[in-house]
């Protein structure tokens, strides 16, 4: 559950629109989504548990009031179980956006087993009644020639409560 909210950033706060018009996250704080069965696939397919952690600092004492919430996400993954482990992440954590039901990922970098990485969004559907994120995503290759990255499965969140809310 922590990790979904965290990663349910809104694109307009990411882009410093004021908050009265922000995806509002509730509460603030730390959130983690896991999943195993985590498709990842370059070359090679893997099945993985992917572990997203979400960081939203706290906006309270805006025109949202004192409540506990925020209105900016980042967020970084980490692969794990068997080979998963070393395909890994550059430059985290990325920003998150969310927008209409889609919660995103963005300014992803991956470093794969195969030849090449891959870089772009990691997003899918979130569900704030189930706290779940279904993820199909697609990441270009970096290294022309060397395929696309894939990534397909659903994430629980598992750490912190919380809910979003659009504009």
């Amino acid at each position: 559950m922590k990790l979904i909210s965290a990663i349910c950033a809104s694109a307009l706060a990411l882009a410093g629109a004021g908050t009265a018009n922000a995806t509002t996250y509730t509460p603030s704080g730390t959130y983690v989504l896991q999943g195993s069965g985590v498709t990842v696939k370059k070359g090679l397919t893997l099945t993985c548990t992917l572990k997203i952690t979400a960081v939203i600092p706290n906006a309270s004492g805006d025109v949202h009031g004192a409540v506990n919430h925020g209105h900016t996400a980042t967020a970084t993954p980490l692969l794990s179980g068997g080979l998963c482990g070393t395909v890994t992440f550059n430059s985290t954590p990325y920003p998150v956006t969310y927008v209409g039901t889609t919660l995103s990922l963005t300014g992803v970098s991956v470093n794969t087993i195969t030849s090449g990485g891959c870089s772009g969004t990691i997003g899918g559907t979130w569900n704030d009644t189930a706290k779940t994120l279904t993820i199909d995503a697609v990441l270009p290759a970096t290294t022309a020639g060397t395929g696309d990255c894939t990534v397909k499965g659903v994430l629980t969140l598992v750490g912190g409560v919380g809910s979003i809310t659009n504009p």
